[in-house]
């Protein structure tokens, strides 16, 4: 069977930025990054150097915006805490959130949520779910892709989304900016 090598060197991008523990995902035409650090959370993520950080809307640290490859999009932060969390092991935790319960959860606020991906992943090496999913959001149909990782009683969660229109399109560019999210020690 031919494969073509365009096809080929997407799925080798892919693989790369969603599943090894790179320090820096490259690819032609990748926005320069920008990081951002928190002390409080000892974290850190690259967003593109050109977009602008807004004021979180919920429990994020932090809510980025801008325009890549002439298309808007979005990336976040976010963290959440759960008293006792950390007597889990993140096979338990996960096992708890199964693909079901996330749909019923998220369909609060996005009744035609489709979830196209729900997948054991990493978080800068920690054990993470890898979740793809799509629907209407405040009138716009949208794509969403977000790792979520434990970290004692708190649970980060580092997400992309755009217009489902272009969500593949910017995938690499997502996966590029959840690749550069770290813990600090």
């Amino acid at each position: 069977m031919n494969i073509p090598v365009r096809v080929t060197l997407v799925f080798l991008t892919v693989f790369t930025a969603a599943f090894a523990n790179a320090q820096d995902v490259t690819y032609p035409g990748k926005p320069r990054m920008k990081e951002h650090a928190s002390t409080k959370y000892r974290v850190t993520v690259g967003f593109p150097a050109h977009w602008s950080l807004k004021p979180p809307p919920r429990n994020e640290i932090w809510f980025s915006v801008g325009e890549i490859r002439s298309n808007n999009a979005a990336c976040f932060v976010r963290v959440s805490e759960v008293e006792h969390l950390h007597l889990l092991t993140p096979e338990t935790f996960f096992a708890q959130m199964d693909e079901k319960a996330f749909i019923k959860l998220n369909s609060i606020g996005m009744p035609d949520i489709k979830v196209h991906l729900y997948d054991p992943a990493y978080l800068n090496g920690r054990k993470a779910r890898r979740v793809a999913y799509s629907g209407t959001d405040s009138g716009i149909k949208t794509g969403t892709i977000t790792y979520q990782a434990l970290d004692g009683d708190r649970i980060f969660t580092v997400g992309c989304l755009s217009e489902a229109s272009a969500f593949q399109l910017l995938f690499n560019d997502f996966e590029a900016v959840i690749s550069s999210f770290r813990f600090l020690k």
